[in-house]
C-alpha cells in the first residue's frame, strides 16, 4: 500500500485524537451497540436489524448517559453548550 501511495503523491490519512480521523467515538458506539443491543438479542430479518439499529440509535442520543459528558445524554449535553453560546453572546 505505501508504494502504491508514494506512486500517487497521495497522503495517507493520519491525525491526533479529537480530529477527524480519530475512529475512538465510532469504535465505542460500536462497542456500545454491540454490547447493549446485539448480543442479548436474536434478529432473524434485515428489516428487524434496521428497526432496532434506528431504535438503539434513538436511545443512545437522547436517553443513555454518557460518562464522557458528565452523565448526560449527547442531546442534553448539546442543549447545555448551545444555551452557554447564547448567553455569552448576550
Amino acid at each position: 500500500m505505501p508504494s502504491f501511495i508514494q506512486t500517487e503523491e497521495a497522503n495517507m490519512p493520519h491525525g491526533n485524537t479529537g480530529n477527524c480521523y480519530d475512529n475512538a467515538a465510532c469504535e465505542s458506539f460500536f462497542g456500545s451497540m454491540k454490547t447493549e443491543l446485539m448480543l442479548p438479542t436474536k434478529i432473524q430479518t434485515k428489516k428487524e436489524a434496521e428497526q432496532s439499529i434506528l431504535h438503539y440509535i434513538g436511545f443512545y442520543n437522547t436517553k443513555r448517559l454518557h460518562s464522557y459528558n458528565s452523565y448526560c445524554s449527547p442531546v442534553e449535553m448539546e442543549l447545555m453548550w448551545w444555551l452557554s453560546q447564547f448567553r455569552e453572546s448576550a
